[in-house]
């Protein structure tokens, strides 16, 4: 994976981050849009919206990796 040590795993490290940041970018536009929701069933067997949460869950995600690339770029 990411070898600290090496340079060229540095390149390595850099195109699987931005292969995940297309993937999550990609799995963030349909909930933005409300085409997908994300929900949790709890004991009483109501169903709970918790899409809010998991949208902001992958924002902090992409903007995590964004700064990695970032560093990687510098």
């Amino acid at each position: 994976m990411c070898d600290i040590v090496i340079k060229p795993a540095w390149d390595s490290c850099r195109v699987l981050i931005e292969a995940d940041l297309a993937r999550l970018k990609a799995d963030l536009a349909p909930l933005e849009t409300g085409e997908v929701r994300v929900g949790e069933c709890i004991s009483d067997g109501d169903w709970h919206d918790i899409t809010p949460a998991a949208i902001s869950s992958q924002k902090r995600t992409i903007s995590t990796l964004e700064s990695m690339l970032n560093v990687l770029h510098g």
